[in-house]
């Protein structure tokens, strides 16, 4: 029941590339899986966290309603909400309800930006500090030149009119 719910609450509304290719979530409402009406629904991010720590909740937002929702047996420790996205609002809401920061496998000086970046918002928000994970990619192709073209088709957004318009 709770994996159940949490999917439900949760969806696959990542803010990076929302709606890109729809793997794992649906853009159909009636679906079990439907990714949100938007990218990095922090009513769902506090809705989540609410219901791992309250004996009771009320929410009503636009997608779901809960009255007097009750989850038990509680998490005998808090349980971490790892995030991840790059746009502003995405780094806003990570900075105010995540607990960790995940990225994906960009330069050196790129993650660094980005942990100064959101370790400034968090501070700003009276937050601990994040952790930091970063996840990276291996690509194996029997030249350099495929090598670099299997990355150009991996980091496209314009494949897509979607996910073009998505990106943020």
């Amino acid at each position: 029941m709770f994996a159940s719910m949490v999917h439900a609450i949760w969806r696959s509304n990542w803010p990076t590339n929302w709606n890109f290719d729809l793997e794992g979530a649906s853009a159909d409402l009636s679906n079990e899986t439907y990714h949100g009406t938007g990218p990095a629904s922090e009513p769902e991010v506090a809705a989540l966290r609410r219901l791992l720590t309250e004996p009771t909740v009320d929410h009503h937002g636009a997608l779901y309603d809960l009255e007097g929702a009750i989850l038990e047996p509680k998490p005998s420790k808090a349980v971490d909400v790892y995030m991840g996205g790059e746009s502003p609002r995405a780094l806003g809401v990570i900075a105010e309800h995540g607990d960790a920061y995940v990225m994906h496998g960009d330069p050196p000086e790129v993650i660094a930006d980005r942990v100064r970046r959101i370790s400034e918002l968090r501070e700003q928000a009276g937050k601990p500090p994040l952790r930091f994970g970063v996840s990276g990619y291996v690509i194996v192709r029997d030249t350099e030149a495929e090598a670099q073209a299997e990355l150009d088709r991996v980091l496209d957004v314009r494949s897509s009119r979607e996910a073009y318009a998505s990106y943020q």
